[in-house]
C-alpha cells in the first residue's frame, strides 16, 4: 500500500503519524513520499491551526473544511465563493490567487 492509497482511503485529511501508523513504515520515508505527491498535485496539505499539517487527496473540486472543536469531527463542504472572492479583490485592491478558509465550531452532535 502506498501513501496515496491511505490517503484516498479516507474520509478526511491524514497526519504523518496516521499515515505511518497505517503504513508500518518509517516516517522519512511517508515525508519523501508526501513531498512528491504534493509537488505532482496528486495531493494538497490543509493546516487547521493546531500546528500539524494534514494531507488529502486532491479532487480537482475546490473545497473547505467544517471543524469541530469539541470532537474534532471534520467534514467538507463546497460553498459559491464568486461573491466573497469579488468583494474581497474589490475592497482590498488586492487580486486573489488562491486561498484557505476552513469554518470551527461545535457539529450537531456537540451542540
Amino acid at each position: 500500500m502506498t501513501v496515496l492509497n491511505v490517503l484516498q482511503n479516507s474520509n478526511i485529511p491524514l497526519d504523518v503519524p496516521t499515515v505511518v501508523s497505517r503504513l508500518g513504515v518509517n516516517k522519512t520515508t511517508v515525508y519523501r513520499q508526501i513531498e512528491k505527491l504534493l509537488v505532482k498535485g496528486k495531493i494538497l496539505e490543509a493546516d487547521f491551526g493546531d500546528g500539524k499539517k494534514r494531507y488529502e487527496v486532491n479532487s480537482g473540486k475546490h473545497h473547505h473544511h467544517l471543524i469541530c472543536e469539541n470532537c474534532s469531527k471534520l467534514e467538507d463542504i463546497q460553498i459559491d465563493e464568486k461573491v466573497l472572492l469579488n468583494q474581497v479583490s474589490k475592497s482590498s485592491k488586492f487580486r486573489v490567487l488562491r486561498h484557505n478558509l476552513e469554518f470551527f465550531g461545535l457539529c450537531e452532535k456537540c451542540l
